[in-house]
This record gives structure tokens, C-alpha cells and sequence, in this order.
């Protein structure tokens, strides 16, 4: 996938992650939706882990679930062991009086990491439907990363800091399609719930559409399948340079034959998390006329060539993508 970045481990190194998951509150929401909650845990694990070392350039340096993990007749002794194979410390916290009481421990052993380790770059936390908001905001005080990955999102954010906001990522974006569909089911997101950068909600083509008038829009559309029509999204940077050096100067700037491209539903933008910077990728609309007339084109010339991009477009990518407004396509 074009998301994916080719990084050393140098590289990764700069960058570590503490991975904290409350597993009670995860598995009360899985619950009845699967048959196994602790098998989905892991794989949970496993694609945040993917996620932050491939898309984030964050190196997952250790990974602490915490809970009873005895609920639900699950045998807890063999669930720690379980997730202990899989490379996940356990903190076992007996089911008290209060139901948050994993989460309380997750808090307090956060706090104490914050100041015993300051190697760490980012903090992770996996949950359900807990949010940990004073913990956001205590760890980005110290100038910490933080994503909170969770199966529910916050029905508002209304009165919150905008770097609160930007903390959350959808978890059931990482589960597979069974275990997703069977928490979708159960419990439904509010349109109005669903926090911006959601990639269930990003991932919708433009409702209207209409012809590529502009010719050198439609240029601009020949170059993007030319050279970027191999990648599922096209980071947005590289592509803007690519246009400025590649299309005529009179065919306009190239941020304005993006607008174009925009308005004709021929394409649409959508903003990524990173780490140090979020980044703004660009989707086809594999459904518009023009986009279907471009790639027929191309295959009936016998003297296309598709260009080589495996790694130089990926380290093409610099900190000035972040600087893109969506206000401005």
C-alpha cells in the first residue's frame, strides 16, 4: 500500500511507543460479539502495532495490558499466558467495587513511565469506550505523542482542545471484517459521534460528479494515473511537486487543479495521522468517467511505461505536507 514507508531501524529507534491496553473495558465491549475476545485483543495488538511501525514511524517499544482477565468464564491464568507469548506484559488488577479500577491502574503506572522513562516518544492506549481525556491532555503537557485507540468514539468533542480531539483513532478500523461488523451491529456510531480523521468515515466518494472541463486539470489528472496510478492513496506532497515540475506553467498552480479535480468528484483529500506531523493523502474516484476514460487511454498505448516508485516515492514525503490546509483544495 502507498501508506507504507520504507524505514531503517535507525530510523524507528527515534521514535518509541508504550503501548497501554485496558483490557476489561475492551473485552466488556466484545463481549457476546465474539466467540473468542481474547484471540481479537491480540490481533488488535498485532495491527496497532503494524499501524504505528508502518504508517506512524513509531517503534512499539513495549506493549502492558491490564484487567482481571478472568471475566466473561474466560480462564485468566491462560489468557495471561497467552498474551504473555505474544510479547504482552500483564498487570493483573482484581474486578472491585468500581468497574474502572483497570483503568485507574493503567493511569497511575502511565504517570509513573511518563517520568521513569523519558525515552519514550508516544503514548498508545487501547480500550473501549474509556478515553482517558486528563491523561491526554497530562501526557501532551510534557510534550508527549498520544493516540487513544478505541471501539467507541466520543459522541462529542464539543468544548475540548483540538489536539484532545485529534488523539482518537477508531480501533475497529484495525479489526477484521467479522469481529468489526459484529461491534458495528451492536453498537452504532452516531453520524454526529464520529470524530474528523475517522477512516470509516473519510473513505466515501464524492456524491457529485461531473466532466473534467479544464484541459489542464484533465493533464493533471493523466499525470496522477501516469505516474501515481499503481498506489491505493497518493501522499499529497510529492504528487503537488511531481505537477509543478512535470505540466506546463500555463495549466495553473498545481493546488488549484487539485480544487478542480475536487470539484468534479474526480478526486478527494484525506488527512493521516503522523508522527511528528499529520499528512494529507489524495483518492481517486475510481468510478468517475474521466478516471475510467484516462486508464483505458493508457492501456491502449503501446508505448506506456509505468515508472518505478517503490521507495523514492515514499521517501519523498517531507514535514511540509502538514502545512496543506483541506481549506485550501
Amino acid at each position: 500500500m502507498a501508506r507504507l514507508r520504507s524505514l531503517n531501524s535507525a530510523e524507528l529507534s527515534d521514535n518509541l511507543a508504550l503501548i497501554l491496553v485496558d483490557f476489561d473495558n475492551l473485552t466488556g465491549l466484545l463481549g457476546e460479539g465474539s466467540s473468542n475476545e481474547n484471540s481479537v485483543v491480540l490481533n488488535l495488538v498485532q495491527e496497532l502495532r503494524r499501524y504505528l511501525s508502518d504508517e506512524l514511524r513509531i517503534k512499539p517499544a513495549r506493549v502492558i495490558a491490564y484487567g482481571d482477565f478472568g471475566k466473561h468464564a474466560q480462564d485468566a491464568a491462560a489468557v495471561m499466558a497467552e498474551m504473555a507469548a505474544s510479547g504482552i506484559e500483564t498487570r493483573y488488577v482484581p474486578a472491585g467495587i468500581q468497574s474502572t479500577d483497570a483503568a485507574q491502574s493503567l493511569t497511575i503506572h502511565a504517570t509513573e513511565l511518563l517520568h521513569s522513562r523519558p525515552d519514550l516518544s508516544a503514548f498508545v492506549l487501547l480500550s473501549g469506550d474509556n478515553w482517558y481525556i486528563p491523561l491526554i491532555q497530562h501526557l501532551q503537557r510534557f510534550g508527549k505523542f498520544v493516540l487513544v485507540a478505541s471501539l467507541e468514539l466520543p459522541s462529542s468533542i464539543t468544548g475540548l482542545w483540538s489536539e484532545v480531539s485529534d488523539a482518537f483513532l477508531n480501533a475497529r478500523y484495525l479489526l477484521e471484517g467479522k469481529d468489526r461488523d459484529s461491534i458495528t451491529r451492536r453498537r452504532q456510531v452516531s453520524d454526529s459521534g464520529q470524530l474528523a480523521g475517522d477512516p470509516e468515515t473519510q473513505r466515501r466518494a464524492p456524491a457529485e460528479i461531473t466532466r473534467v472541463e479544464d484541459p489542464g486539470a484533465y493533464r493533471a489528472l493523466e499525470l496522477l494515473e501516469d505516474h501515481f496510478g499503481q498506489y491505493e492513496e497518493v501522499y499529497l506532497t510529492p504528487l503537488l511537486r511531481k505537477m509543478s515540475e512535470t505540466l506546463p506553467g500555463e495549466d495553473g498552480e498545481p493546488k488549484d487543479l487539485v480544487n478542480l479535480l475536487q470539484e468534479a468528484g474526480v478526486v478527494w483529500l484525506e488527512k493521516r495521522r503522523g508522527f511528528p506531523y499529520d499528512y494529507t493523502v489524495l483518492m481517486v474516484n475510481d468510478e468517475h468517467p474521466d478516471v475510467t476514460d484516462v486508464r483505458a487511454a493508457s492501456e491502449d498505448d503501446s508505448d506506456y511505461e509505468t515508472d518505478d516508485y517503490p521507495s523514492s516515492y515514499s521517501e519523498d514525503v517531507d514535514k511540509d505536507d502538514h502545512e496543506y490546509e483541506d481549506s485550501q483544495a
